[in-house]
C-alpha cells in the first residue's frame, strides 16, 4: 500500500514539474510528444484529479482539492486584465468598429448566414481563412461584397484555400506577407496586409492563417497525424516573423484570423505580451475549436491589437459566433478607435 501511495505521489509530482515547465521558457526540453499537451493543460488536470481520488480516503478532501486544481486550470492571468478594456457609454459609440474572423474550412457560406453577419452582427470588417476559389465566385461572396465594398483576396494557383478581407472601409496599401514555411505551399499559407482610416487614425489589418503543428505527408492526417508527428517549429517561425515584423513600427494594428495557436501553449503567452488579446474582454472563455465536437474545447481563433501606449485602439468586447459548416467557430470583436 505504501509502495502504492509513493508512486501516485510522484506521478502527481512528475505532472505538475512537466506543467510548470511547459507554462516556462524551458518548455522546448521536452520531446514532441508532451509538447502537444501544452495546447490542452486545461484538460490534462484531470489527471492529478483522477490520483487525488486514489490517494485520499477521505472522500471531501479529494473533491475540495480537485475543485481547487479544475479552477487552477481555467485561470490564465494574461487573459484576465479588464483593466485594457474600453467601457463606452451611449454618447461614446462614434468610431466604434465591429470585426470578425472565420475560418471557412473550404466551405461556401449560404446567404442566411451572410445576412446574419451583416445585419446581425453588423460587421464592419470580415477576415475569412481557408477560403475556396468557388466562394469567391459565387453568388454569395457577389452578395456580401454589396455591403461590404472592398476586398482583397490573394488566389491560390494550387487551389489551395487562402485568406479573404472585406471592409466597409477603403481597403489601401494591401500586399501579402510571407510568414515562413508550413506544410502547403507559400501563398496559401500568405498574410494579407490591409490600411484603414478611421477617426483619421491609420489602423493596419494582418489577416492570417498559421501552420497546422504537426509534420503532413500524404500517409498522415487526423488526430493520429497531430499525436505522432506533432512539430510546432513552422508556426513558431511564423508567430516570431509577425511578432517582429510589427515589433519597432508605431502605429495601431489588428492581427486577425486562424493561429492555429491554444492559448495553453507557451508559445500564446510570448506572442501576445506586447499584445491586447480581445478575448480578455469576454466573460466567456472563447473557445473555438472544435466545433464538430460536442462542445469547443481549445482556441485556435484571436483578434489581437496593438497601438501606442496602448491609447488609441482599445478593446470593448468579444464572443464566440457559430456560421456555416465549419469547424470553427467565428470571433467577433468590438473595437474603440480614439
Amino acid at each position: 500500500m505504501k509502495i502504492k501511495k509513493l508512486l501516485i505521489l510522484i506521478l502527481i509530482f512528475g505532472y505538475f514539474l512537466t506543467y510548470f515547465i511547459l507554462e516556462s521558457e524551458f518548455t522546448n526540453i521536452l520531446p514532441n510528444s508532451l509538447l502537444f499537451l501544452s495546447n490542452i493543460k486545461h484538460i490534462t488536470i484531470v489527471v492529478p484529479i483522477f490520483l487525488f481520488l486514489i490517494l485520499f480516503k477521505n472522500r471531501s478532501i479529494a473533491l475540495i482539492l480537485s475543485t481547487l486544481l479544475s479552477i487552477f486550470s481555467l485561470y490564465k492571468p494574461h487573459l484576465y486584465n479588464f483593466d485594457k478594456c474600453f467601457n463606452y457609454t451611449n454618447n461614446q459609440k462614434e468610431n466604434v468598429i465591429k470585426i470578425g474572423t472565420f475560418n471557412l474550412a473550404g466551405n461556401s457560406i449560404p446567404q442566411s448566414e451572410i445576412d446574419k453577419l451583416i445585419f446581425v452582427e453588423n460587421l464592419d470588417i470580415i477576415a475569412f481563412q481557408e477560403v475556396p476559389v468557388s466562394f469567391v465566385n459565387s453568388k454569395s461572396f457577389e452578395y456580401l461584397n454589396r455591403y461590404l465594398a472592398h476586398s482583397i483576396y490573394n488566389q491560390n494557383k494550387d487551389g489551395f484555400w487562402t485568406q479573404l478581407t472585406l471592409s466597409k472601409f477603403k481597403l489601401t496599401k494591401n500586399k501579402f506577407l510571407d510568414p515562413g514555411d508550413g506544410f502547403t505551399t507559400r501563398d496559401a499559407r500568405i498574410t494579407i496586409e490591409s490600411e484603414i482610416v478611421i477617426n483619421n487614425r491609420i489602423v493596419k489589418i494582418l489577416n492570417n492563417h498559421l501552420s497546422i503543428p504537426f509534420n503532413r505527408s500524404s500517409n498522415c492526417s487526423g488526430l493520429n497525424c497531430l499525436l505522432s508527428n506533432y512539430n510546432q517549429h513552422d508556426r513558431y517561425n511564423q508567430l516570431n516573423f509577425l511578432s517582429k515584423y510589427i515589433e519597432n513600427k508605431k502605429g495601431n494594428y489588428i492581427l486577425i484570423g486562424d493561429f492555429k495557436l491554444s492559448d495553453q501553449n507557451y508559445s500564446y503567452i510570448k506572442f501576445s505580451e506586447k499584445l491586447i488579446d480581445t478575448g480578455i474582454c469576454s466573460a466567456h472563455l472563447n473557445y473555438t475549436w472544435s466545433n464538430e465536437s460536442f462542445f469547443p474545447i481549445i482556441r485556435l481563433d484571436y483578434i489581437f491589437v496593438k497601438s501606442e501606449n496602448n491609447k488609441y485602439l482599445l478593446p470593448i468586447s468579444s464572443k464566440t459566433v457559430n456560421f456555416g459548416k465549419s469547424d470553427h467557430l467565428g470571433i467577433v470583436s468590438e473595437l474603440k478607435i480614439l
